[in-house]
């Protein structure tokens, strides 16, 4: 499989561990109201902020993905069977096709693997204090972006710029 393919098949992988880490924090508490409606008023500053946050924030994921690819390569797997395998917990009917061999991959990857999540948790948590946000201020910011597609075109835009500057440097 292509390095591209797997990136794309860890991206999915990962992006559902940023949407759970966002859920983990709104039960904890950590991030009060998550997914509620927002009335909050951007400055461009604040969206400048969010999407130097989220700028990082898929650096951050574009490493851990890298070093989750040699977890499971290391285990004797590919990236391929590691999804499929992945995907019979979600239907049962499939497990026959796995061996116990392969399961016993899968649990030493994914003990590994937990830790780069709790890396994440961790890095996310402090991209976002390092750029002068605390937790509530983002999450309420996140609900905002979600209502305004006028902040939604200027995060695109500053993002895209950004993009641009790190492409040239």
């Amino acid at each position: 499989m292509s390095a591209f393919r797997k990136k794309i098949h860890l991206s999915a992988f990962i992006t559902g561990g940023l949407i759970v880490l966002m859920l983990v924090l709104s039960v904890t508490g950590s991030i009060p109201g998550l997914g509620g409606q927002s009335a909050v008023n951007l400055s461009d500053e604040e969206i400048a902020s969010f999407v130097q946050v989220n700028h990082r924030m898929i650096n951050i994921q574009s490493e851990l993905e890298e070093r989750m690819i040699k977890i499971i390569e290391e285990q004797g797997l590919t990236v391929d069977r590691y999804v499929e395998i992945l995907m019979t917990r979600e239907n049962p009917e499939l497990a026959s096709s796995v061996t116990d061999k392969e399961m016993e991959k899968i649990n030493k990857a994914n003990e590994k693997i937990e830790g780069l999540n709790q890396e994440l948790h961790e890095k996310s948590l402090a991209v976002i204090a390092e750029e002068g946000l605390s937790i509530e201020r983002y999450e309420e910011i996140a609900n905002a972006m979600q209502n305004s597609t006028s902040s939604q075109k200027r995060y695109n835009e500053m993002m895209e710029e950004l993009r641009g500057q790190s492409a040239q440097g």
